[in-house]
């Protein structure tokens, strides 16, 4: 299985967020993608974020390295699944404050 996890902040944040990219660039395997910041709101998802996308094997590190490495933030972390809403609701796990999704968009 595959998950993505949404690390959302404020644009006030940008250099903040600039800074936990790069780190997580450095700290996570190659085979976990870091993608790139989108300063703005895409989607289902409320806030300029960026995402990680990784596989089931390394789900249980990802989780414990945002736990540890994005206080402050919110992250989403949910699978892959065929029913999107159900990956975003049913499945999904937030750290930090929860954000509300735009579900419809989905």
């Amino acid at each position: 299985m595959q998950y993505h996890a949404h690390i959302f902040f404020d644009l006030e944040d940008e250099q903040e967020i600039i800074c936990l990219r790069e780190h997580l660039l450095h700290i996570f395997p190659k085979r976990i993608f870091v993608g790139r910041l989108l300063n703005r709101a895409v989607g289902p998802l409320p806030k300029p974020m960026f995402q990680l996308e990784y596989e089931n094997v390394d789900a249980d590190y990802v989780h414990q390295m945002l736990s540890q490495e994005c206080l402050g933030f919110s992250v989403l972390i949910h699978p892959i699944l065929d029913h999107e809403i159900e990956a975003h609701t049913t499945y999904a796990t937030w750290l930090g404050v929860p954000l509300e999704l735009y579900l419809d968009k989905l």
